[in-house]
């Protein structure tokens, strides 16, 4: 199941075509938060029944087919979905007319392909995740043996440095141990 349950916050109105008004909750934990989203719920253009699919999701909470959104609006969307579509079915199948029935079996299809599309979601955002940090890992391992690199040419250098400052230290002392057996021979 991709879905999690969140706390609540009051949501607005969405209507159904044939009258059917849902006034649930969406999962907002804060004031700031509901702020900060990007995904209107109270502003949805369109009828929920309509939704087949998670891109029609998408258009009607105002954004694009192929945005990406986190995981917290995808359930945030998802639970709204699910609300007003199995509320509709409920309403359906308590008018006890065939062609209600008929509706509610279309709804609850449709609510299983936009489940479906949501999990498909999760996994691909979870896939993009992992390409995101294999790329930051290379880009960081090539940094890395870059700067091993660099620091092992400093210390190259730094050796050949010394190496030369000893050098020199060791033919003074042998020049001036080779002139102080020569005054005493």
């Amino acid at each position: 199941d991709a879905t999690t349950d969140l706390d609540d916050d009051r949501l607005g109105t969405t209507v159904f075509p044939q009258g059917f008004a849902e006034t649930a909750r969406t999962h907002f934990h804060t004031l700031h938060e509901r702020k900060t989203s990007t995904i209107s719920f109270d502003d949805v253009d369109g009828d929920i029944g309509d939704i087949k699919s998670v891109e029609d999701a998408f258009v009607l909470f105002g954004l694009r087919p192929d945005d990406r959104t986190s995981r917290r609006e995808q359930i945030k969307m998802w639970k709204h979905i699910e609300r007003a579509i199995t509320a509709e079915i409920k309403r359906l199948t308590g008018s006890g007319r065939v062609e209600a029935y008929d509706r509610a079996k279309q709804l609850n299809a449709n609510l299983d392909n936009v489940k479906r599309g949501f999990a498909g979601l999760q996994t691909r955002e979870i896939e993009h995740n992992q390409a995101q940090q294999r790329q930051m890992f290379e880009q960081a391992k090539k940094g890395l043996a870059r700067s091993i690199a660099l620091n092992e040419k400093e210390r190259k250098r730094d050796e050949k440095r010394e190496m030369k400052a000893l050098r020199a230290r060791l033919a003074k002392r042998q020049a001036i141990e080779h002139e102080n057996l020569d005054h005493a021979i």
